[in-house]
């Protein structure tokens, strides 16, 4: 989050990796989120660990309740092997093409030049990669 200059407040939701139900809760409160905002994803209470699927589980849960122009906060961690973290925007219209071609497309956040790439359409929705800037 530092990285892209964002905070809690920026974000709809956020899901994290969660071996068991603490580890997501504790991590959303150092980062500053409400229980509010992780709620939707947060499904090891009903599942158990399904280890490396565990935020995309809960992804899949939380794009259930979301809503065009919502901003998403994904990461996944575990075992020493590291942390990957998404910034997404779920629903946004694409830019004409942008989903046949798949090609970079350039956007400005915060006076910085960004270039994203569509890389997965679900549903007419574009994921968007930061290919950096």
């Amino acid at each position: 989050m530092e990285m892209v200059g964002t905070t809690a407040a920026d974000y709809k939701w956020a899901v994290f990796h969660q071996p068991n139900v603490k580890f997501p809760q504790r991590a959303a409160q150092l980062l500053g989120f409400s229980s509010e905002q992780i709620e939707p994803g947060l499904l090891s209470n009903l599942v158990g660990n399904v280890y490396a699927g565990s935020s995309l589980l809960g992804l899949t849960a939380t794009l259930d309740v979301a809503e065009p122009g919502d901003r998403i906060l994904l990461v996944s961690y575990g075992s020493g092997a590291g942390s990957d973290a998404f910034d997404l925007l779920w629903g946004i219209a694409l830019p004409s093409g942008a989903a046949k071609r798949r090609s970079p497309v350039i956007m400005w956040r915060g006076g910085r030049k960004l270039t994203t790439r569509c890389t997965r359409v679900i549903a007419g929705s574009c994921w968007w990669s930061n290919l950096g800037s």
